[in-house]
């Protein structure tokens, strides 16, 4: 409201007599109406020693990362370069997929590595997105907009400045130390028995 009638934003304080007062008081009206008075003067001579603050405009780096190249990072990825942002894509280990390399089916029977293999295509063949395995990042710098962090490929090192960063880097598994887990041979977690299926 402010801004549309033209004036500064920041010039403004609340006294906020309902929360702070009238309902904390309700039974004592004469208390409630000396804090209001108190809580209202306040304001005002808060309001009397503020100056206008202007905003700072920032150019925003219009590159994206996302780190993270499961599911929800290629997804994130492949959403960002859909809208035409260009995305470096960094993952530390070897493959892109993350835990659901190791799922089988959804509880609707959707064979999962066949989508997942999908997915994968069409990330990697997306020209927008720069694709980086086995890497991790070592530094991270900047500010909100303008960000530059450094990666580390088998030693080699890049700094990416991005805009924005989606951080997509999933989970593990729990083990187990009951149901003689580890102890038994017949004993496996979920990922572990959906691995087998996938080995047939």
């Amino acid at each position: 409201t402010l801004v549309n009638a033209g004036l500064n934003k920041y010039l403004l304080e609340i006294a906020n007599l309902r929360n702070h007062d009238a309902w904390v008081h309700t039974g004592d009206p004469d208390a409630a109406t000396k804090k209001a008075k108190d809580l209202v003067r306040m304001a005002v001579a808060k309001v009397a020693l503020m100056e206008p603050l202007e905003e700072a405009v920032l150019d925003v780096n219009q590159r994206a990362l996302v780190i993270g190249g499961g599911i929800s990072g290629m997804a994130a990825a492949r959403s960002l370069s859909g809208q035409g942002y260009p995305v470096d894509l960094v993952e530390r280990s070897a493959h892109l997929g993350g835990v659901a390399r190791h799922l089988f089916r959804t509880w609707k029977g959707e064979n999962i590595q066949k989508n997942l293999a999908d997915l994968i295509k069409s990330v990697t063949s997306d020209n927008n997105i720069k694709i980086h395995l086995d890497t991790e990042l070592t530094n991270v710098e900047g500010f909100v907009g303008n960000f530059k962090t450094t990666l580390n490929t088998s030693g080699r090192k890049e700094t990416i400045e991005h805009g924005i960063a989606i951080i997509a880097t999933g989970a593990n598994e729990a083990k187990s130390d009951e149901y003689l887990y580890g102890e038994d041979p017949r004993v496996f977690t979920h990922l572990e028995l959906d691995q087998k299926f996938i080995e047939n």
